[in-house]
């Protein structure tokens, strides 16, 4: 699915008019679920990538979540994490 074709403008209203319905629990898995769709819609097996993604994302919030003070350091160390995946992805033709 091409995100300029109308197909995509109309399912991606639709789900975010489906999100703001939801109650506050159950908006962080509709995120997810619909982004599986979105990126499934493209390539199945990019859905490992972003499950990978979201796994370490997590991972990282959890770590900054139990950091006393400013957390400079951990969140540099996210931003360039994420960078080089984005990078890696980017310039390795997935």
């Amino acid at each position: 699915m091409n995100i300029t074709s109308l197909v995509f403008v109309a399912l991606a209203f639709l789900a975010a008019l489906i999100y703001h319905k939801l109650p506050g629990k159950w908006r962080s898995p509709w995120l997810l679920l619909i982004s599986a769709v979105f990126v499934a819609s493209w390539s199945w097996q990019f859905i490992v990538v972003l499950l990978l993604f979201g796994l370490i994302n997590y991972a990282f919030g959890l770590r900054l979540a139990r950091q006393d003070g400013k957390p400079t350091g951990w969140v540099i160390f996210a931003i360039l994490t994420n960078l080089l995946i984005l990078f890696i992805f980017k310039y390795n033709h997935f």
